[in-house]
């Protein structure tokens, strides 16, 4: 494989370690209602997203000053020799699995990731003998070098579980999971910008920068799976409504099983038609794609979330939820694609 120098990162990766260190990411500048916005005239800057040699060096840092407490491991290799990460963290019984960057051109997961995993080793590392961890910061490597959805070879990986498996991270990863065998598990990714809907249906005028959904229907999913993916989502939603920023929303409820997450849910089979005889309880965030200028109250909004659910599974107020709140999220309504759809005065230049 190939050798990589690091030197040329170290400095940024320093700067990114302090920044994580604090637990959660500050929130940039306050957020106008319903923006900012991409203009038609805005050039998005791509200088602050971490590139895969980043994470790859914020992850090493990390396990060498975890004083033993998290364990990188390489699960394999991409199509170009790039090694597949998962960070294990924790020694306590009930396990979560949390992943960012399975589309290589949907950055901001990474860093909320290796936020998250920086918190359990700093803040919240008096969870880690009530739950153990594994957390992949970026599931697609060569797609995050090329900034392109799918792999190498172009193919999206969150369609290449069962019955597929036809790509090297796809292999991977599934026999990660079907090791560990996690009771939870969080996918984060990126979407386009989107009104909020009201109770009718309609569009808003309030612009949601994050959604929750579950992929597969109910139907097809033992109850206690659809519950418990449904607490998840009302934890993570009021998490993040209480930020007063995002006007988070239900993303549309869609039936996908050849997905991640969904394979997860389904306890598909594996390459090799294994059975790992488990099934988990598994969800995903949608954020906002949009440029530098939106990063901050991004990937916190992300983080937020995501920490809300470990808390509630940690404290075990999880299984007190109400899954009913799930029908009390506001849908995700029809795609903002132009400016002119914002009062002036609500525009970020």
């Amino acid at each position: 494989m190939k050798k990589k120098d690091f030197t040329r990162i170290i400095p940024v990766v320093l700067t990114i370690l302090m920044v994580f260190a604090t637990s959660s990411i500050a929130s940039e500048a306050p957020i106008q209602p319903g923006g900012p916005f991409i203009t038609p005239e805005q050039e998005v800057s791509r200088d602050s997203i971490l590139t895969f040699d980043e994470i790859e060096a914020i992850l090493m840092k990390l396990e060498g000053i975890s004083k033993g407490k998290m364990e990188l491991k390489t699960v394999g290799y991409t199509t170009f020799g790039e090694p597949l990460y998962a960070a294990v963290v924790g020694t306590g019984p009930l396990r979560m699995w949390i992943q960012g960057r399975i589309h290589g051109n949907e950055p901001f997961g990474a860093e909320a990731s290796l936020s998250i995993l920086t918190s359990l080793l700093n803040s919240k590392k008096g969870l880690l003998d009530k739950m153990t961890f594994i957390i992949i910061p970026c599931y697609n490597p060569d797609g995050s070098n090329l900034n392109q959805r799918g792999n190498a070879a172009r193919v999206d990986l969150n369609r290449n579980w069962y019955p597929s498996y036809s790509q090297p991270e796809s292999k991977a990863f599934y026999y990660v999971w079907a090791d560990f065998k996690p009771h939870y598990a969080i996918d984060l990714h990126h979407q386009g910008t989107y009104f909020l809907a009201d109770e009718e249906g309609n569009d808003t005028n309030k612009m949601t920068t994050f959604s929750i959904g579950i992929p597969v229907w109910p139907q097809y999913l033992d109850p206690w799976v659809w519950d418990t993916n449904r607490r998840m989502a009302v934890v993570g939603y009021e998490a993040v409504l209480k930020l007063g920023f995002c006007n988070p929303s239900r993303y549309p409820l869609i039936n996908i099983h050849t997905a991640v997450v969904s394979s997860m849910m389904l306890g598909s089979p594996g390459p090799l038609g294994e059975d790992a005889g488990w099934k988990t309880a598994a969800m995903f965030f949608e954020n906002r794609s949009v440029g530098q200028k939106s990063r901050g109250y991004i990937i916190r909004q992300m983080v937020v979330g995501v920490e809300a659910i470990i808390d509630a599974i940690a404290s075990g107020e999880l299984d007190s939820v109400d899954p009913a709140g799930w029908d009390d999220i506001p849908d995700r309504g029809s795609t903002i694609s132009t400016s002119d759809k914002w009062p002036n005065d609500w525009a970020e230049d």
